[in-house]
């Protein structure tokens, strides 16, 4: 196999790198940019203010939020790159789906802001594991989320994305307002298949004007923390 060959063999994980890491340093440019202007703002600030005369307390609190908020970003986009880097070690373990989801979504969030859409991971609860790839999870996910943010319909609107339990599979499910039609159901459509996929699993979409879009990856024989496969489903 030639190194172009390989480079081949591999080009959904790279493309998938390719992306996120490009949306991150948006995301990260943008959170340095906010803090180097509230730098700006404390030395104007200075600059008309009395010698020993302390800065007006709502000017304080207003500069506080701001890089509150925004070195909190920081660290979440961090937080997801250093799973994203660690995505790459070999082995089909459990992984966990909402820290899949939350990966994916802290890194796609500049992207989707872009287009108004708010992508809103549900509260973290038990982990709901899948044995599968860590890199093949990453990048189906990245599809299915890529695909719903590109899609015309969605711009504007929330993507509410969670996972849970339901019997023997571990789902991991995203909704939207949006009427979808033109939607691809298959799992192949996006990437689910070759050493990507777990075993089983499927992709459900359904859509219905009026009512939205729902769009499940389903994992069977999910397995938890201590290896115990699980028969119950988490509500």
């Amino acid at each position: 196999m030639t190194a172009d060959d390989a480079l081949r063999a591999h080009d959904p994980e790279i493309a998938l790198f390719g992306r996120l890491l490009a949306s991150a340093a948006h995301d990260l440019r943008n959170v340095l940019s906010v803090i180097r202007e509230v730098g700006g703002l404390i030395q104007d600030h200075l600059a008309v203010m009395t010698p020993g005369t302390p800065m007006p307390a709502e000017v304080l609190a207003q500069i506080e939020k701001r890089i509150s908020n925004q070195s909190g970003r920081g660290v979440e986009i961090l937080d997801a790159l250093g799973r994203l880097a660690h995505s790459a070690d070999p082995g089909r373990e459990p992984v966990d789906l909402d820290e899949i989801a939350s990966t994916v979504c802290t890194l796609l969030g500049h992207r989707a802001a872009r287009k108004g859409i708010a992508l809103q991971l549900a509260p973290r609860g038990c982990p709901v594991l899948a044995r599968w790839n860590r890199l093949g999870a990453l990048v189906v996910v990245d599809r299915i989320v890529t695909r719903l943010i590109e899609s015309p319909a969605v711009e504007g609107l929330p993507i509410a994305v969670g996972a849970h339990r339901d019997g023997r599979d571990a789902v991991l499910r995203f909704e939207t307002a949006a009427f979808l039609e033109d939607l691809p159901s298959d799992a192949k459509s996006v990437g689910m298949e070759d050493e990507l996929a777990p075993t089983p699993a499927r992709l459900e979409v359904t859509t219905e004007r009026g009512r939205g879009t729902e769009v499940e990856l389903r994992i069977s024989r999910s397995e938890s923390p201590d290896g115990a496969r699980h028969e119950e489903g988490r509500s």
